[in-house]
Parts: C-alpha cells; sequence; structure tokens
C-alpha cells in the first residue's frame, strides 16, 4: 500500500539522518576520507554512507 511505502521511505530518510548525526560527534582518531573522481564523486559519497542509489531531481 501507499502507506507502507512512504513509511519504508521516511525510515530510510530518518536512518541517514541519524548517520549523518553522528559525524558531527568527534571521536578520537578518526577521519573521513573522500577523494573527487569527476563521475563517481556523489556515488562514492553515497556509498560511505550505506545509500544504494541516487535519483537525480531535475
Amino acid at each position: 500500500s501507499d502507506t507502507h511505502v512512504l513509511t519504508q521511505r521516511i525510515q530510510g530518510l530518518n536512518d541517514h539522518i541519524e548517520r549523518m548525526l553522528l559525524l558531527d560527534k568527534s571521536r578520537e582518531n578518526s577521519f573521513m576520507k573522500f577523494e573527487l573522481r569527476h563521475n563517481q564523486a556523489l556515488q562514492d559519497l553515497a556509498r560511505s554512507f550505506g545509500i544504494k542509489t541516487i535519483k537525480h531531481l531535475r
């Protein structure tokens, strides 16, 4: 049902927000590595957050 799909999407967004909030907390000996490759930059960043697909909005 549409309600179930919407609930799943909201939960997924909440999970992503929680992961992002973890980045705000300082940790000893931790770092993020990000290499800029022209066509893969967004995919690499998304993968590091556990996001499987990126939809482009136009």
